[in-house]
């Protein structure tokens, strides 16, 4: 919906998917929502910047709370719109993370960054690549929070997922499969994930779930705060179930 750039050789496209829908259901609220965070934002950032077809750029970032958990980020090229996304502000405790490899987009605003959490690899969209792109490319390691928006999350039940790694029983079970080990996605900040409820805190019309998703010893666990409509929570979930469902992973730097 919102790539007005043109294409460039061995970039990905990107794109913003459905993580405005999984955020906004009621059909035309995007627009309404990304038009308000423009003309009456909480917060905004200038910068000048050298993207495609423009060289020492104006950029807006045009920053609206939505809601106590909820962002929304509007970035302008010159006043014009350049791409802008959802943002789940409750994250995770600091991560160590290690080696950053950035799959930067046409764009050049927004990009995917991989790195090594211990003892996994996290691959995510960097909310703020756009001001610390040096970093993200240039750095050994980063301090990161983490958190996700997720397109729905239900009680898991007693079944097996097959992908292209291999079979794993869900029931009572902490995993993250990236959404291209299952299915062919574009997305590969998109993860199936599963694992304890350790903590619900509930909005108006969504929940925010602290989820235990990598369960080791206590300085290699992963836990993340996912938020979710209501309309897309498919049981009435509470603290120490185990829950399973695809999401979108953020990350910051700290």
């Amino acid at each position: 919906m919102f790539n007005f750039w043109k294409k460039k050789e061995k970039k990905p496209t990107g794109g913003q998917g459905n993580h405005f829908a999984a955020c906004f259901p009621e059909e035309g609220l995007t627009q309404k929502i990304v038009t308000t965070s423009i003309n009456k934002p909480d917060n905004s950032e200038e910068f000048h910047v050298n993207v495609p077809d423009f060289k020492n750029a104006k950029l807006n970032v045009y920053s609206k709370l939505i809601d106590k958990s909820l962002i929304v980020n509007v970035l302008l090229i010159n006043k014009n719109l350049y791409t802008a996304y959802p943002i789940n502000k409750k994250f995770s405790k600091i991560k160590k993370c290690q080696n950053p490899r950035v799959t930067e987009w046409q764009n050049e605003m927004e990009a995917w960054v991989e790195v090594d959490v211990e003892p996994t690899v996290l691959k995510f969209f960097p909310t703020d690549y756009y001001k610390n792109k040096d970093k993200y490319e240039n750095s050994k390691g980063l301090d990161i929070v983490f958190s996700g928006i997720a397109y729905h999350i239900s009680k898991q039940r007693e079944e097996d997922i097959v992908t292209k790694k291999g079979t794993f029983k869900t029931g009572k079970t902490c995993v993250l499969l990236k959404a291209d080990y299952t299915v062919d996605s574009s997305f590969p900040d998109d993860y199936f994930f599963g694992g304890e409820i350790l903590d619900i805190k509930t909005g108006k019309d969504y929940k925010l779930f602290l989820v235990k998703i990598i369960n080791l010893e206590k300085d290699k666990e992963l836990s993340i705060w996912v938020r979710c409509v209501s309309s897309n929570i498919k049981d009435n979930l509470k603290k120490g179930d185990y829950v399973s469902g695809m999401f979108w992973l953020q990350g910051k730097i700290i």
